[in-house]
Protein backbone atom coordinates (compact mmCIF):
# COMPACT_ATOMS: atom_id res chain seq x y z
CA UNK A 1 0.00 0.00 0.00
CA UNK A 2 2.50 2.57 0.83
CA UNK A 3 5.82 2.39 -0.75
CA UNK A 4 9.14 3.46 0.40
CA UNK A 5 10.83 3.27 -2.50
CA UNK A 6 9.68 7.63 -3.46
CA UNK A 7 13.28 8.26 -3.55
CA UNK A 8 15.83 6.83 -5.94
CA UNK A 9 18.49 6.37 -3.52
CA UNK A 10 21.09 5.58 -6.42
CA UNK A 11 20.52 9.03 -8.08
CA UNK A 12 20.60 10.48 -4.57
CA UNK A 13 24.17 8.73 -3.88
CA UNK A 14 25.32 9.95 -7.09
CA UNK A 15 24.44 13.62 -6.69
CA UNK A 16 26.25 14.34 -3.41
CA UNK A 17 29.51 15.24 -5.21
CA UNK A 18 27.75 17.48 -7.02
CA UNK A 19 25.92 19.26 -3.50
CA UNK A 20 29.38 18.94 -1.85
CA UNK A 21 30.73 21.16 -4.59
CA UNK A 22 27.81 23.96 -4.12
CA UNK A 23 28.47 24.08 -0.57
CA UNK A 24 32.06 24.22 -1.07
CA UNK A 25 31.86 27.07 -3.58
CA UNK A 26 29.11 28.99 -1.41
CA UNK A 27 31.35 28.47 1.79
CA UNK A 28 34.42 29.84 -1.03
CA UNK A 29 32.27 32.93 -1.73
CA UNK A 30 31.38 34.01 1.50
CA UNK A 31 34.98 33.65 2.73
CA UNK A 32 36.25 35.80 -0.02
CA UNK A 33 33.40 39.02 0.91
CA UNK A 34 34.30 38.62 4.58
CA UNK A 35 38.00 38.95 3.69
CA UNK A 36 36.60 42.05 0.76
CA UNK A 37 35.42 43.43 4.26
CA UNK A 38 38.41 42.71 6.45
CA UNK A 39 40.47 44.36 3.79
CA UNK A 40 38.38 47.95 3.18
CA UNK A 41 37.67 48.24 6.73
CA UNK A 42 41.51 48.03 7.35
CA UNK A 43 42.24 50.14 4.29
CA UNK A 44 39.72 52.96 5.05
CA UNK A 45 39.27 53.24 8.89
CA UNK A 46 42.43 55.33 8.85
CA UNK A 47 40.14 58.63 8.18
CA UNK A 48 39.32 60.49 10.62
CA UNK A 49 35.67 60.39 11.40
CA UNK A 50 34.14 63.49 13.72
CA UNK A 51 33.20 62.43 16.31
CA UNK A 52 32.03 63.95 19.74
CA UNK A 53 34.04 63.05 23.22
CA UNK A 54 32.54 61.28 25.74
CA UNK A 55 33.71 63.84 28.20
CA UNK A 56 32.36 66.53 27.00
CA UNK A 57 29.32 65.48 26.40
CA UNK A 58 29.20 63.76 30.03
CA UNK A 59 30.87 67.48 31.28
CA UNK A 60 27.63 68.95 29.84
CA UNK A 61 25.07 66.65 31.03
CA UNK A 62 26.62 67.04 34.86
CA UNK A 63 26.35 71.16 34.38
CA UNK A 64 23.10 70.98 33.67
CA UNK A 65 22.28 69.09 36.53
CA UNK A 66 23.95 71.11 39.13
CA UNK A 67 22.64 74.39 37.56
Amino acid sequence: MFSLSIINVSAFVASLPTLLIGMIGIFIVIAVIVLCMVVLEKVFSDQKKPRKKKKEKDADTSGEAQA
